[in-house]
């Protein structure tokens, strides 16, 4: 503990500054306890950081071992949904922003097409869709006779999106390579969610008094006529907000 008056410091309990003979309150006690206390805080919170990074690591790397199995780890699954909600949605306002610079030749406004914004509308409408579709699986499984948990649906379409997850961070990147190159990895991440979302209700529809096949196609249409809907909606509405940019043209 430090001295108020001379700024020397001291064992912890003395009553005296051993330097100027200070008499030390309780004030700078519990100060000094204080301090302590918030820097065991800030150690800890390090390190549980630094073991959510470390498991979510070996859970990926896991997964790409086998991401076709069934898993029950709610809170990594749940994180990779979290991360592809993110991930798509900046890919493709990186898209549109890189597009119309490279288009306008020049000739654009300064500011960007998209922001921050059109992030978080797209983040949220992909994560209720996300969450739409695993309640579409619960439903459709219930169709099946299948008594299967929310939670335990959510964790293993996390876990089979893990490939996906990772294609959309790449996605971010690719519009700097090319628009053939983003549109190239845009077609496989599509075709990879279709897959991963059929795997994940045929996973757990083994058993049902409704054939598989049948469960996984119900399941589809329904989730694509939802996804078409909402995002034909969201792209009209943000080709008017934003169609006086594109007068250039």
């Amino acid at each position: 503990m430090f001295c108020q008056k001379c700024g020397s410091e001291n064992e912890e309990g003395a009553k005296f500054c051993a330097t100027c003979g200070n008499q030390l309150s309780n004030l700078e006690r519990r100060t000094e306890q204080r301090t302590e206390t918030a820097s065991t805080v800030e150690r800890k919170e390090i390190t549980i950081n630094s073991e959510v990074f470390s498991n979510y690591w070996s859970y990926i790397k896991s997964t790409l071992k086998a991401p076709s199995q069934i898993s029950n780890d709610f809170n990594n699954g749940l994180i990779t949904l979290i991360l592809f909600a993110l991930f798509l949605p900046i890919s493709l306002v990186v898209f549109v922003n890189h597009t119309v610079k490279r288009l306008s030749f020049g000739f654009s406004p300064v500011s960007n097409v998209l922001g921050f914004g059109d992030v978080l509308k797209g983040a949220i409408i992909t994560a209720v869709i996300i969450a739409l579709y695993a309640l579409i699986i619960f439903l459709t499984l219930k169709i099946g006779k299948l008594s299967i948990s929310y939670k335990n649906i959510v964790a293993t379409l996390g876990h089979m999106n893990v490939p996906i997850m990772l294609l959309s961070a790449v996605l971010i990147i690719a519009p700097f390579v090319g628009i053939l190159a983003y549109v190239f990895i845009l077609i496989l991440l599509s075709i990879g969610m279709q897959l991963a979302n059929i795997l994940t209700i045929y996973r757990f529809s083994k058993g049902a008094k409704v054939d598989s096949l049948y469960l996984a196609i119900i399941c589809q249409v329904i989730f694509n006529i939802v996804v078409f809907v909402i995002l034909k909606e969201f792209a009209l509405e943000t080709i008017e907000e934003y169609s006086s940019y594109f007068d250039v043209f």
